[in-house]
């Protein structure tokens, strides 16, 4: 419960998605999962007994997931759902209730202001979307106050690593749905240093969203692009292993999934007519057609290999 300088009362839940789970690396052994909506529906007239105006829910889930909570529960319980997990801004009004996600990496923001309607039950709201520019003003005080803090990390991220003569393409548009060059090199460092025979990495390990422009390769940029601590890891599978994680990287489609599949020395064609689980038409591994029984080494992130919901999943194996 949160009360608000002029002495407003504001009831706050959180709410995830069930396929939010599956992403996550480590969850107590015995947690319940329980629908949002139910949740909702339990929780707010408890936060309303308290005395609260103005129910938020903040979520973690998929657009069509928070639409979906906002038809089940209505204007009546919940006033605004602050939604993320997806990368884009958006904002529509359902059933009374507005359904809002601000971007991602402060790209953009949102600007929330609230009448109470003329009849003095419920609210009216003005949401305005302001998006991060660079001919916003820095504010002087701040800028100080940051480049004090981080004056010595400055150092170190600032530390070049290498050269590139090509742009480099980590924009979630691109990783998520199709080859990336960037894709290709990590995958590429990683087959090779680990002299694997082909190398799988889910797309959502890369967190740049830009375009590396050619030149200086600094340490902040692999920090920037790469801010999990996932070691890599070989794996000994089949080629049904690797059939069944390109499946299941491609299965979403287009939708903008970390578990699109970036790769190395595999070559797969995919139909996106054809039913989720059933859209890989070929795959070869180097220049020979993949054999299903053979076992291969693979170089892929530890996420995946603990079976966490990317094409993850399909490389657990004993």
């Amino acid at each position: 419960m949160l009360t608000s300088s002029n002495g407003i009362k504001i009831g706050v839940i959180g709410l995830a998605e069930r396929e939010w789970l599956d992403t996550i690396n480590s969850l107590p052994p015995d947690i319940i999962y329980k629908s949002a909506s139910a949740t909702a529906k339990e929780l707010i007239p408890g936060l309303k007994e308290q005395g609260a105006e103005i129910i938020v829910a903040v979520s973690h889930q998929r657009e069509p997931n928070d639409n979906k909570l906002a038809e089940n529960t209505g204007g009546d319980l919940i006033d605004i759902i602050l939604g993320g997990h997806d990368h884009y801004y958006a904002h529509s009004l359902i059933n009374g209730t507005h359904v809002l996600r601000s971007g991602t990496d402060f790209k953009q923001l949102s600007h929330v202001e609230a009448w109470r309607k003329p009849e003095g039950k419920g609210w009216d709201f003005k949401i305005t979307r302001r998006d991060t520019v660079s001919t916003i003003p820095q504010d002087p005080e701040a800028v100080v106050t940051v480049e004090k803090l981080t004056k010595k990390l400055n150092e170190k991220l600032d530390k070049p690593i290498g050269f590139t003569a090509a742009p480099l393409d980590a924009r979630f548009t691109t990783v998520r749905t199709k080859e990336s060059n960037l894709g290709n090199f990590v995958c590429d460092i990683m087959r090779f240093y680990y002299e694997a025979d082909c190398c799988i990495m889910a797309a959502g390990t890369i967190r740049g969203d830009q375009i590396y422009p050619p030149g200086v390769l600094r340490v902040r940029d692999v920090v920037n692009c790469f801010p999990f601590e996932d070691p890599v890891v070989v794996l000994q599978v089949t080629g049904k292993q690797i059939r069944d994680a390109l499946e299941n990287g491609v299965s979403n489609y287009p939708a903008l999934e970390g578990r699109f599949p970036q790769v190395s020395h595999i070559t797969f064609e995919a139909d996106y007519s054809k039913p989720p689980h059933q859209r890989i038409c070929s795959v070869h591994i180097g220049n020979d057609p993949l054999d299903e029984n053979k076992e291969y080494r693979l170089a892929t992130r530890g996420y995946m290999g603990r079976g966490k919901g990317t094409p993850a999943a399909c490389l657990r194996y004993s």
